[in-house]
């Protein structure tokens, strides 16, 4: 009884094992009869054209102060938004009640940090024990903070011939 038991215990692998078999032979047959999969780059021609790019335009709204500079942080992916490496940095000489950059880029996805350096010593100042922004911030999309960065989820919009504006509004300590 025991034997029968572990030999109707084996045929699944066993039958699992000759479809992976007969899988592979197939496989084989087929690169065989299809050629090499390795072409050169001359043979290449490429059909697409270059994305062509677009004008963004980022206001910042709720400029309280022309004093200092504004940093913006331009991010193309959940990697760069996670590790907070920007793939465009721009600056900007603060104008009230509203300040605008502009910025060629591809039509994608994108997330957009900003501070606002008051006291222009080139870092984003924080205050008190829990570390609270000391300066005026903002992110696309205005989410809502909680006590972290909000998800790349949160901030990314779209930026395309037809979505070419974005505004974000201060956040004041």
């Amino acid at each position: 009884m025991k034997q029968h038991d572990s030999l109707s215990n084996q045929r699944p692998w066993n039958s699992m094992a000759n479809a992976v078999t007969k899988l592979s032979l197939v496989i084989l047959v087929l690169v065989l009869l299809t050629g090499s999969s390795e072409t050169d780059d001359e043979d290449l021609e490429s059909t697409e054209e270059p994305a062509e790019k677009v004008e963004l335009q980022i206001t910042i709204a709720d400029v309280r102060e022309e004093v200092g500079t504004i940093y913006i942080g331009v991010y193309t992916n959940e990697e760069t938004w996670k590790d907070l490496d920007p793939a465009h940095k721009l600056t900007a000489k603060p104008a009230s009640p509203k300040t605008t950059v502009t910025i060629e880029l591809e039509p994608g996805e994108y997330a957009v940090s900003t501070y606002h350096d008051v006291n222009d010593d080139e870092e984003f100042n924080r205050k008190g024990v829990f570390r609270l922004p000391g300066e005026p911030f903002a992110f696309s999309n205005d989410p809502k903070i909680r006590m972290r960065m909000p998800s790349w989820k949160r901030v990314k919009f779209k930026v395309d011939v037809e979505e070419k504006e974005h505004t974000l509004t201060f956040k004041h300590p």
